[in-house]
């Protein structure tokens, strides 16, 4: 068993507030456990406590859950909760006082906070966006997630919560990650009918190039998503993913290909993870067009990250510029419908070589008495003037 060769006694799985506590109380206590996997509950919202630190890059959680129900993710099975705008603030004010002046306001959907429908509720993100920008020391907020489909059908929405944060922040420009997933109306019928709401699915492909241009007037920066092997899928839906790519260049975007990972939790968890050894030549396409997309918009980004003028900003800049030199010359293998190189081996990282640790955790602490022991030795000879 995995868990037994990493030497690992118990695996918590989902939301940690209420079980958490529970289980450490008891391991500390020396009980055993019933089981060795500790499936979490869901708590309330007003039972998520706040955070007592600066958090990683001044996230701040506003809601969880999604209620799109994308069959291939996790959020959409978790309940849908918000939490309130006094909790979200207190969290604000903590990273603020520990020097954390940028927040990222995180949730599946930043425009549908506080509304467990597809249509958001204008005055309620207002609201928080307000009260957010209002904390003494803040200087910019960003959104960690943004669905497109609620760009598309709430533009006014958007235009408010982006002069919101311009007029009342230091900042100019906002960005956050986005779903594309597939330029397929059928794959989003048969695996993520939701995504589209209130449109139906084979209006995705103009939802995609409408919310991109909505954003883009708003100065939004995205980082998009792309799904390849997803179950079902055809040549014909691939193609139809390449042709959307092709549609969004020249956005302010960075559009990410990636290859469907079956996880455990989801719908189609017990689906096959699609690998690289499965990759057809329209897939190689597909992410040569992706590449060649980002590598095109890149200066823009590079500018953005040059006019902070700090030597953090010079160092990214100076990294992602050679990154993306080294990159060109494999894009137009790609675009070809060719891999960039070719791979002796088969990856192993589904199914990965596991060192015993129990048994390398023998030897370290053997290894490590002795040496306690050697030096117990020389220092009683020290005493003793040896």
């Amino acid at each position: 068993m995995v868990m037994d060769k990493l030497n690992i006694d118990y695996v918590h799985l989902g939301e940690g507030e209420l079980t958490v506590p529970g289980m450490f109380n008891s391991i500390l206590e020396g009980e055993k456990l019933p089981s060795r996997i500790i499936n979490g509950k869901e708590p309330g919202a007003e039972e998520i406590p706040n955070i007592r630190g600066a958090t990683i890059h001044g996230l701040v959680e506003i809601s969880r859950g999604c209620g799109r129900g994308c069959s291939f993710c996790t959020p959409t099975m978790q309940k849908l909760r918000f939490k309130s705008v006094e909790h979200i603030v207190e969290d604000v004010r903590t990273n603020v006082e520990a020097g954390q002046r940028a927040i990222l306001l995180h949730s599946e959907d930043l425009l549908r906070y506080g509304s467990k429908k597809i249509a958001p509720d204008d005055e309620r993100v207002l609201n928080l966006i307000r009260s957010v920008a209002s904390v003494e020391g803040i200087k910019s907020v960003g959104a960690s997630h943004i669905a497109l489909a609620t760009v598309y059908h709430n533009p006014g929405l958007l235009n408010a919560v982006s002069e919101t944060c311009y007029s009342m922040l230091d900042q100019n420009w906002l960005g956050a990650q986005t779903g594309i997933e597939t330029g397929s109306a059928r794959l989003i019928a048969k695996h993520m009918r939701g995504k589209a709401l209130p449109s139906p699915a084979d209006k995705w492909q103009e939802i995609v190039t409408q919310a991109f241009g909505i954003l883009d007037d708003n100065n939004w920066f995205c980082a998009a998503t792309m799904i390849n092997g997803l179950p079902g899928e055809t040549t014909d839906d691939v193609i139809r993913s390449i042709e959307l790519v092709e549609d969004l260049k020249g956005t302010s975007s960075l559009i990410v290909p990636m290859n469907f990972v079956s996880m455990r939790g989801s719908v189609l968890n017990n689906e096959e993870s699609f690998t690289m050894a499965k990759m057809t030549p329209e897939h190689w396409q597909l992410m040569g067009e992706c590449i060649d997309h980002d590598l095109k918009i890149a200066p823009k980004l590079m500018r953005e990250y040059k006019n902070t003028k700090s030597i953090k900003s010079w160092l990214l800049s100076s990294a992602a510029t050679h990154m993306a030199n080294a990159l060109n010359k494999y894009v137009n293998t790609m675009k070809r419908g060719e891999p960039p190189t070719e791979r002796r081996e088969v990856s192993k990282w589904l199914n990965p070589d596991i060192p015993d640790l129990k048994i390398i955790n023998a030897k370290s602490k053997k290894t490590t008495l002795e040496a306690r022991l050697r030096y117990i030795e020389r220092r009683l000879k020290e005493l003793r003037g040896e």
